[in-house]
């Protein structure tokens, strides 16, 4: 027992927790670092687009993303129907590390279209997941990353 209670303290130091009130249902650092931890290791090699998680307002949503062709592009674009943005820290063709963030509201759409935006961290700033479009716009304006606009409209279907 007495073993265990030590280590528990030493993984406590080493990831950083911090505390909060349980009774609020505050999610603590080492519950956080615990969650990413779970995603990355049950991400696929093969991951398609057909069964992606994005953040919105620190809620999490499956959804399936089709990129839309050119024409189909223009027409969207042409029709004048809203465009979301959707952040990642890789390109779509390749397996998610993170879960992807939207930065607004479907209000109740089965769809919408979304542009993707390359989140890129600058040297110094260890890649993380991010929750919220707060918490992407803190990074921005600190320096911390620079988003680059991938000009690929897709549809996000939520399931």
């Amino acid at each position: 027992m007495k073993t265990l209670s030590i280590t528990i303290a030493f993984v406590a130091v080493m990831v950083g927790v911090s505390c909060s009130d349980s009774e609020t249902g505050t999610i603590t650092t080492a519950q956080q670092n615990e969650q990413d931890a779970q995603r990355l290791s049950l991400v696929s090699t093969t991951l398609a687009q057909t069964d992606l998680r994005l953040y919105y307002n620190e809620n999490v949503f499956r959804i399936n993303l089709t990129r839309l062709s050119r024409q189909s592009t223009a027409s969207v674009l042409a029709s004048g129907a809203p465009i979301s943005k959707i952040f990642t820290v890789a390109e779509l063709s390749y397996p998610q590390p993170y879960y992807l963030v939207l930065d607004s509201n479907n209000n109740g759409a089965p769809y919408v279209y979304c542009m993707v935006y390359l989140i890129k961290f600058e040297d110094g700033y260890p890649p993380h997941q991010f929750y919220s479009m707060a918490a992407i716009d803190a990074a921005i304006n600190s320096g911390e990353i620079i988003v680059e606009n991938t000009e690929r409209l897709h549809k996000c279907l939520f399931l």
